[in-house]
């Protein structure tokens, strides 16, 4: 049965989970709504009880939250493995996943990201001040992120899996604002990684045209 996507074109997790689907090789179906206006909550009424974006419907299974999402499409799907094979860079990959939504989402794409570099696109107001504790945050866990890169077990530029889906995509908004651009230079085995990753199809046929208008750093 063909799967539905319900996401949104801007959203970092709905280009996690187009991402991941693209490189099962998975056909969808999708939805584009935008979660933040009144249209778009209708749509998600029922299918999502905190309105939020990406959702995977298929046949009368509704999953959300992205690492679910991906976790389902692994199993329920033939085609390559989202997951590596061996029990520490499982543990690794699974680690990345709960990093990118515990810590890497609010600094690098709610505040540098948001306030860097999408909402002056937009013409909406934005605070240099969240920029600036975003940038302070991110640093540690680029840190952390840059010795996992350097380990190599996941984040290697051989091999994709679900940290890759989880993560790539918003160190990807990040560095789309200069100042991340700049500070992921401090971490080479990352920065390596993410450059990687752009030349990925699973990441090049999924890239929201946000990256396109901000003229993101490579």
């Amino acid at each position: 049965m063909t799967p539905t996507l319900l996401a949104f074109e801007d959203s970092v997790y709905s280009w996690c989970a187009k991402a991941g689907l693209a490189a099962k090789g998975v056909e969808y179906a999708y939805e584009e709504l935008n979660p933040f206006d009144a249209e778009g909550q209708g749509q998600l009424a029922g299918r999502h009880p905190f309105g939020r974006v990406p959702v995977l419907g298929c046949g009368g299974f509704i999953v959300y939250e992205t690492l679910a999402i991906l976790t389902y499409v692994d199993q329920a799907f033939e085609g390559p493995s989202l997951m590596p094979r061996e029990a520490k860079a499982q543990a690794r990959a699974l680690q990345v996943a709960e990093m990118a939504g515990a810590y890497v989402y609010w600094p690098c794409v709610r505040q540098v990201f948001s306030h860097g570099v999408y909402r002056p696109l937009k013409r909406e107001a934005h605070n240099s001040a969240d920029t600036e504790a975003g940038l302070k945050a991110a640093q540690p866990v680029l840190g952390a992120l840059g010795g996992i890169a350097q380990e190599g077990l996941v984040l290697n530029a051989a091999s994709l899996s679900i940290a890759d889906f989880m993560l790539a995509p918003m160190l990807h908004y990040f560095v789309a604002a200069p100042q991340g651009a700049v500070m992921i230079q401090d971490y080479p085995a990352l920065r390596n990684w993410l450059n990687w990753t752009a030349q990925q199809p699973a990441f090049a046929t999924t890239r929201p045209k946000i990256l396109d208008e901000a003229g993101e750093y490579q």
